[in-house]
């Protein structure tokens, strides 16, 4: 004995039809931006491997530009403009001045903070510092240190700066995207069929 069942399967059609084009998009644009947000937190968490942090400046310019059902494209980056060239390299020259400034003893150890007293500005107007060439004959500003001590070198005044890339932001983020991505789609996906209106 045999019992035939028949459906008609068009409005199932439909209404996956309707899924795909309606809540695939938006998955697919929630999980872009979760996946985004853990990206940057990771970025953030991994600065002090890269270089000296002195502050929370460099992290809080961390940015996420999220992505939308009609554009499912999400940036992971930063507003400070200093860090793209830490990320990508770059030849700093003065803007005005003809020279940049390069700490030396104002800045005892790479951790220390250069603060506006320890400007080259600042110590000029100080008693013991003085401008006077370096070995190399580039101008800089020395502290005297008394008769029996060699005067200390705390700035430096150069025409250009070459900063070489040490921040891999790309190598970042797709390490984070790869560990993130497929729990984040997955409960996106959950997500969007949950919220899906039904067809009326």
């Amino acid at each position: 004995m045999e019992i035939e069942l028949t459906f008609d399967a068009m409005p199932l059609r439909r209404m996956l039809s309707k899924l795909v084009r309606d809540q695939v998009p938006f998955a697919i644009a929630l999980a872009l931006n979760d996946v985004a947000f853990e990206a940057r937190r990771e970025v953030v968490r991994k600065l002090p491997e890269h270089f000296t942090v002195r502050s929370t400046h460099p992290g809080k310019g961390m940015r996420v530009q999220k992505a939308r059902k009609r554009t499912p494209v999400a940036v992971v980056g930063s507003v400070r403009p200093y860090m793209r060239s830490q990320a990508l390299g770059s030849t700093e020259r003065p803007q005005s001045s003809g020279t940049i400034a390069v700490p030396v003893g104002a800045r005892p150890s790479p951790e220390a903070k250069t603060t506006r007293g320890k400007w080259p500005g600042a110590m000029l107007r100080k008693r013991g510092y003085y401008v006077a060439p370096t070995r190399s004959g580039v101008p800089g500003v020395w502290r005297r240190r008394g008769k029996r001590k060699p005067p200390e070198l705390m700035w430096m005044f150069v025409k250009e700066v070459k900063i070489e890339p040490r921040w891999p932001l790309g190598e970042d983020v797709s390490v984070a995207v790869r560990k993130a991505w497929p729990k984040a789609a997955e409960a996106a996906l959950r997500r969007a069929i949950a919220t899906a209106k039904p067809r009326t």
